[in-house]
């Protein structure tokens, strides 16, 4: 049994209700008093934004911050914050500024203010009545203020100005790993704080030793409940901020996680809101709420970014899927169901976020399919199991709060283990020691570690070391398992699903630096990347997200970011759906189900949309066409050369962009243009098979 999740639709729902987010703009004190808690709202649109389900409250809320709106009593964020005067708040100054870097304004010109010189001038130069030492931030009296500024300085590339803020961080870590409450230090160790702390260091190099602690520390407090203490017991907000804080070493802490997941969940009221304490019957709270969905989502605010301006073309691009399901439940091509692009619509739908609905069908449509798609045992007339469509499903369980031990009947993160190779074979299963079985991409080895890290599954030593030998010297990876010697060319796609696969590996930070300067080195002057379609939609929709994952923080990679959505947005159409490039500019399925997640600000390694799944209405013996890419008549039916070879290279022929290629063997190759013929009529009713573990033309298993 999966376990339980918060329902986010429900929290937001409590968030924004008119009763409790004053004319869609801010939170109240207390109710009817009429002055603006603006901490509370800046929680609040922290949370809408990790959410990401509602474009238009969020777009509404920070609109109202920026254009510095003022509450029934006159006054606006600034009077808050005291900017401007003697008793300007560096705790209260970094949250605004987060909030900005977070939603996409810049943060040196927000609210008619430069937020980032502001936080700058209230760095302390020695103690005082306002300072508790040098490097403090001006009235910043605990730790989370003083994270918060970190966090403001660290994503706005501040560093001239950082180093004394970060040194007195630092030095408030206490022996046992974890950081005090108050400022001036206030004796014992604190949940929240650390969490923060943790948050903040994460951005900064040569840290990896005070975060390696604060973590050990944090992991150690929580409750038989899942819970973590607070100020006042168990406590919603502590047990949210430790999820965003163990999320940063994802694969160390999965049970913790998935046990504090659980915690906030028995938290949630029938209003949809979240009580502060250790049970729902104390009622719903306001800050808990906002909190606790931030929580859930699990990112850290160091690396949140939701983009207000890209969010709702990613709404109207989820929608355009929806429309194209057959059933209301899965996608379709010249072989009949079309596993593989039904699981990164999933994924896309996830990212959105508004279309849960229409996402527990899809994933009750694929939970019903992992035979036919992934065959986990190996039982079917061509045995798999295929590993990358293995790794495919298990994050969709992964991402939307099922068990990828138990997903369609099938442990498929065991599947995965239990299927790594330890030599090359002669038939093409296993081109090398450290292959899972039938890979046959990078993309699918990708998918494959990405899954077990995020389960919290140790990945094998070989296949990790397998999918470092993928990475050519120019820091990108290769779309074929090439062998030792064999030549090494870097595709972005697949550099895209590799690098994401890598995120979740503590060990693979210099991969990871070199992945990311390929990608940017590859970006266009008009912040596209080139793919097997030319510059395209769909490899600068996995490219976004590939960055975002590695560093999206850094202010350079967070401007490769803004370019790269700046693209794909002037692809979209009426419909929603997105063109595959200017030649192309037909709404296109595969292209828009990596715009979605691209725009709405989300990766593989961290989205999360927990649902129930609906199975289909009645079983379907379906016609099992297991191509994740779209449909490409020629790369299985037609005797055209020009159409295998589309399929073998990861294009469809008419030049769409996959999420990967289909290296097929040359001798398959050879004997299907000899026998494509007499196969036409086979394919056209079967899926395109495995022989004798070689992969067919047109199966694209991931």
């Amino acid at each position: 049994m999966r376990a339980a999740s918060p329902d986010l639709g429900r929290g937001v729902g409590y968030l924004t209700a008119p009763a409790n987010l004053i004319g869609g703009h801010y939170y109240e004190v207390f109710a009817g008093s009429g002055f603006a808690d603006f901490g509370l709202t800046i929680d609040g649109a922290l949370a809408l934004a990790a959410e990401g389900r509602d474009p238009a409250a969020l777009s509404n809320l920070v609109s109202y911050l920026e254009q510095s709106g003022k509450d029934a009593s006159g006054r606006t964020i600034n009077d808050w914050t005291g900017v401007g005067t003697a008793y300007a708040d560096g705790g209260s100054i970094a949250k605004e500024a987060v909030l900005a870097e977070v939603t996409g304004y810049r943060p040196t010109s927000f609210a008619g203010q430069d937020l980032i010189a502001d936080l700058d001038a209230t760095i302390c130069q020695a103690a005082s009545a306002s300072c508790a030492a040098t490097g403090n931030y001006a009235y910043a009296n605990s730790v989370f203020s003083q994270s918060l500024g970190v966090i403001a300085q660290a994503r706005a590339g501040d560093s001239a100005h950082s180093a004394g803020p970060i040194g007195y961080l630092l030095s408030l870590q206490h022996a046992d790993g974890g950081w005090p409450s108050l400022i001036p230090d206030s004796g014992s160790s604190d949940v929240d704080s650390t969490a923060m702390a943790v948050m903040a260091l994460s951005l900064l190099p040569n840290s990896a030793t005070a975060i390696s602690k604060g973590l050990t520390w944090l992991a150690g407090q929580q409750l038989p409940d899942g819970g973590f203490p607070g100020a006042a017991g168990d406590s919603t907000n502590s047990a949210a901020l430790a999820i965003q804080a163990l999320n940063l070493d994802q694969a160390g802490y999965t049970s913790r996680i998935s046990a504090a997941r659980a915690f906030l969940a028995a938290r949630q009221g029938t209003d949809g809101g979240f009580a502060p304490g250790s049970s729902s019957a104390s009622g719903s709270d306001l800050r808990a709420s906002a909190q606790a969905i931030s929580g859930a989502v699990g990112t850290s605010f160091g690396s949140l970014m939701q983009d207000v301006h890209a969010l709702p073309a990613a709404a109207r691009g989820a929608k355009y899927l929806v429309g194209q399901l057959v059933d209301g439940n899965h996608l379709v091509n010249s072989f009949g169901a079309d596993y593989g692009l039904t699981a990164d619509l999933a994924i896309a739908l996830a990212a959105q976020g508004g279309q849960d609905r229409t996402l527990a069908k899809v994933v009750g449509y694929l939970r019903a399919h992992v035979v036919d798609y992934a065959d986990p045992a190996g039982t079917t007339s061509f045995p798999g199991p295929y590993s990358g469509a293995v790794g495919k499903l298990a994050l969709i369980a992964e991402i939307t709060g099922q068990n990828p031990h138990a997903f369609g009947g099938f442990d498929l993160l065991k599947t995965l283990t239990d299927h790594v190779c330890t030599a090359a074979d002669t038939l093409g299963a296993c081109t090398a020691p450290g292959d899972f079985y039938q890979s046959f991409s990078t993309v699918s080895q990708s998918l494959a570690v990405l899954a077990l890290a995020r389960g919290g599954v140790t990945v094998p030593a070989a296949a990790l070391a397998r999918l470092g030998q993928l990475q050519c010297s120019d820091g990108g990876f290769s779309s074929t398992l090439t062998t030792a010697g064999s030549p090494c060319t870097s595709d972005p796609d697949t550099t895209s699903y590799a690098a994401q696969g890598l995120v979740l590996i503590p060990s693979a930070s210099s991969q990871l630096g070199q992945a990311a300067s390929y990608l940017r080195a590859a970006q266009q002057a008009d912040g596209g990347f080139i793919g097997a379609a030319g510059e395209n939609t769909n490899s600068t929709g996995l490219a976004a997200q590939a960055l975002l994952a590695i560093a999206g923080h850094d202010p350079a990679i967070a401007t490769a970011i803004g370019k790269a959505k700046a693209f794909i947005l002037t692809l979209q159409n009426h419909d929603g759906g997105f063109g595959v490039n200017a030649a192309n500019p037909a709404s296109d399925v595969r292209s828009t189900t990596q715009a979605v997640p691209a725009l709405a600000g989300q990766t593989l390694t961290s989205v999360t949309d927990p649902v129930t799944p609906v199975a289909p209405p009645t079983p379907v013996k379906s016609s099992p066409a297991a191509s994740s890419a779209s449909a490409s008549p020629a790369a299985a039916s037609s005797s055209s050369a020009a159409g295998i070879a589309a399929a073998s290279t990861g294009q469809s022929p008419a030049g769409l962009a996959s999420t990967g290629s289909n290296p097929l063997p040359l001798a398959w190759l050879a004997a299907l243009l000899l026998l494509a013929g007499s196969l036409a009529l086979l394919l056209a009713a079967r899926r395109p098979v495995a022989l004798g573990g070689l992969a067919t033309a047109g199966r694209r298993r991931h």
